[in-house]
């Protein structure tokens, strides 16, 4: 009886470092969420039924958006999957991989609105690309590329290549070379290695990928605002037209719920597959399991249907380059390799770089190319006092959630990783949830419950908010660190003396402080660039940048905001530098960047 008591107080004291986290979920996550769409059974007498959602399907209107939105999220997934695994690949397979994953990761981090800005330039009737064509006289007219699928596509792709690439990339990093080879010398050539052992491995990274951009698609509403025309609205922007028209709370809820079912689906489907490993980044024993049961289904269907797909492809090939005389040379398709990987970092550091010369125009509109110089609109748009709080608000909520992120995430990593909790995947599920489910969800119930609190507009209501967001981002990031830490170094200093707190403030914290530095920093830029919660939590009575950006580019998209952007580009491009020359200085494994 004795040992069953000692036993639960042991995991009831491992458990303590869990609880912050836990508690701060609870109280500003779940019970706000669940209190908000339980509205959506209210109707608008007060009455209790399903009219919200008998509007909600019964309208063509609404219909028609529902199913957009599943489109565009479903083709951008589609779309980052394809182009993004060459990349991921050559990344986790290269010597230069950790030089190329910085070129992957700039872009990841750049403002949200930033590159929304960027592909206006481009795709605009005056914009870059159009203007690069008439001037090469291969057309006569301006192509017709904004303001459609197209365009809304090709940004969202663009803003989520980044988080599929590194997603991929974290499950790549952990497939041993020692399978390619022992299928080497068991007779499997390069492709038949490839199919039959590395794709079904990097399968849960892939799936991963998917799930995150997918979720994170079905609350974009900027893109489709800014680039998109009537016929690509979403449904997140008929829940803020009813918010902000009517306040129509059980309707917008109504539509909160239809969004948090299909994300639920696509997180059961894929824990039910997969396992949480490949987005939590934690190993367990079942899915070492599910790996092995992966690569063996995999392999019989990748044998089938896509290896006689790929086989006539190479086929095809070969006959081209017979009839071309064109004779194969080894390392050939490393050569196609790098050159397809250099055009995607291209797309991704592109339309951000397009910016800088922009803000510089002395025309009144984006055009390209732009008309040199003047300094007007960094003058105009930083010296004024709407634009100066709205920055000063930004960085002082992004320090604020940074900080309680951090205070309360870095424990939670410790207990996780450390601990002989049971259920231990389950607990981390739960933790990643609000970097998983839409942030419309969120920001939503969030208001609603700030409204009766009084905290709509406050900044304490928004950096509590922020930091809700960022602690996944902090636990996955120490806790990645924390499993690559010797622990026989804590146990030498406990040997020679040390007491626990001592081993800790002199070994353990030194050692992982470059893991919570960039814990910290993560979630500073994560709360930094934030707009959808902040767009409701903020109400009409104070803006930080990212929402007075949103409001100033719905009246017109102006070289001013080239200007902030080019401001915040360089100001994050430099706390990145920063970022990995002291991780190197420190000696440091690779940053985990997911988010």
């Amino acid at each position: 009886m004795m040992g069953r008591n000692e036993s639960r107080s042991a995991v009831l004291s491992e458990a303590v470092p869990l609880a912050p986290a836990l508690l701060l979920l609870l109280l500003v996550y779940v019970g706000p969420v669940v209190y908000f769409l339980a509205s959506s059974f209210v109707g608008s007498d007060g009455s209790i039924g399903l009219q919200n959602y008998s509007r909600l399907f019964g309208s063509a209107t609404y219909v028609t958006t529902i199913v957009t939105t599943l489109n565009l999220s479903a083709t951008t997934t589609a779309l980052c999957l394809v182009i993004g695994y060459p990349v991921a690949y050559l990344i986790a397979t290269t010597r230069a991989g950790s030089s190329l994953i910085l070129l992957v990761v700039l872009p990841f981090w750049t403002s949200y609105l930033v590159r929304t800005f960027a592909w206006i330039i481009l795709l605009g009737r005056s914009g870059t690309i159009n203007s690069t064509l008439m001037s090469l006289g291969l057309i006569d007219r301006p192509l017709e590329l904004s303001y459609n699928f197209f365009a809304v596509v090709t940004a969202m792709a663009h803003a989520m290549l980044p988080l599929a690439i590194l997603t991929m990339l974290s499950t790549m990093q952990n497939i041993g070379s020692h399978y390619s080879r022992a299928a080497s010398i068991l007779g499997a050539r390069g492709a038949q290695s490839f199919l039959r052992i590395y794709l079904p491995l990097s399968m849960p990274g892939v799936a991963a990928a998917a799930l995150m951009v997918f979720i994170i698609c079905l609350g974009f509403f900027v893109n489709p605002a800014l680039l998109g025309s009537r016929h690509e609205t979403v449904i997140t922007q008929i829940i803020i037209d009813q918010l902000s028209t009517s306040l129509d709370w059980g309707f917008a809820g109504a539509a909160c719920v239809l969004m948090l079912i299909v994300s639920l689906a696509i997180v059961a489907l894929y824990q039910n597959v997969f396992g949480m490993t490949a987005v939590t980044g934690m190993e367990s024993r079942e899915s070492h399991g599910r790996l092995r049961s992966i690569v063996s289904r995999g392999s019989m269907r990748l044998n089938g249907a896509l290896g006689q797909v790929l086989s006539g492809i190479g086929k095809g090939i070969e006959g081209l380059m017979c009839a071309a005389k064109i004779e194969p040379r080894a390392g050939s398709t490393r050569i196609i390799l790098v050159t397809f990987v250099a055009l995607i970092v291209a797309f991704l550091l592109g339309p951000v770089l397009f910016l800088i010369p922009v803000s510089f125009s002395t025309s009144s509109f984006m055009r390209w190319p732009p008309e040199f110089f003047t300094l007007r609109w960094y003058e105009g748009y930083l010296l004024e006092p709407i634009w100066t709080s709205a920055i000063l608000r930004s960085l002082g909520v992004g320090l604020g959630a940074a900080v309680i992120a951090t205070a309360v995430g870095t424990p939670a990593a410790f207990a996780l990783v450390r601990s002989r909790l049971p259920g231990k995947p389950a607990l981390m599920s739960f933790i990643i949830i609000p970097m998983i489910l839409p942030h419309m969800v969120l920001a939503i119930a969030l208001f609603a419950l700030y409204a009766r609190l009084g905290l709509v507009g406050s900044a304490v209501g928004l950096i509590i908010a922020h930091a809700v967001l960022a602690i996944p981002l902090v636990v996955i990031t120490v806790s990645s660190v924390l499993r690559n830490y010797d622990r026989r170094l804590d146990q030498a200093a406990a040997i020679l003396g040390a007491r626990p707190m001592r081993v800790f403030r002199t070994v353990t914290l030194p050692l992982i402080g470059t893991g919570m530095i960039s814990a910290f920093i993560f979630s500073f830029i994560s709360s930094f660039d934030e707009l959808t919660v902040s767009l409701f939590v903020t109400g009409g009575l104070t803006a930080t940048l990212p929402k007075q950006m949103w409001e100033d580019a719905i009246n017109q998209v102006s070289p001013g905001l080239a200007a902030v952007s080019t401001v915040i580009l360089i100001g994050l491009t430099v706390i990145l530098l920063l970022t990995a020359l002291y991780q190197r200085r420190s000696g440091s494994t690779a940053i985990e960047l997911r988010g």
